[in-house]
């Protein structure tokens, strides 16, 4: 399914399978290439965080701003290289029961994600220029699929 649209070899390829839509919380799966297990999120908030801390991991794409914490992050994986267990062609074939999207950031800054997210049921790009612009999308596409399924 890795479309045209996006980078094939570029290491920080995400899928995110949506499985549960409910009135308070969207869950599902995330796939990326450092992990043969996918990392569960329970909500949209959660999604966002492991994704942050996917790209904090392995240092890319880099951010152009530094959070500052209460406490110290005492994260063993920051800086180093991590081994990649998948490729981004097995990333990009996992399917969420509701929905799934490929997303692509490729710059983190102003304290955001820029990038492109192809929504691959419909096979639809489009570019985000923040993280809370991908969420409206994915919330949309959510949204017109739902209308769809009534």
């Amino acid at each position: 399914m890795l479309t045209s649209n996006i980078n094939p070899v570029s290491p920080n390829i995400i899928c995110i399978c949506i499985d549960k839509i409910s009135d308070r919380n969207t869950s599902g799966r995330l796939y990326h290439c450092y992990s043969n297990e996918p990392v569960y999120f329970i909500d949209i908030c959660n999604l966002v965080i492991e994704i942050d801390n996917l790209f904090d991991s392995i240092n890319f794409p880099q951010a152009s701003t530094k959070l500052r914490e209460f406490w110290k992050n005492n994260n063993e994986n920051v800086g180093k290289e991590l081994e990649k267990h998948m490729t981004p062609k097995e990333v990009t074939e996992q399917k969420g029961s509701q929905a799934t999207f490929v997303v692509h950031v490729q710059y983190r800054q102003n304290s955001t994600w820029q990038g492109n997210v192809v929504w691959a049921d419909k096979n639809v790009t489009k570019n985000f220029r923040s993280a809370l612009e991908l969420l409206k999308l994915i919330d949309n596409a959510l949204s017109e699929s739902e209308i769809k399924q009534e």
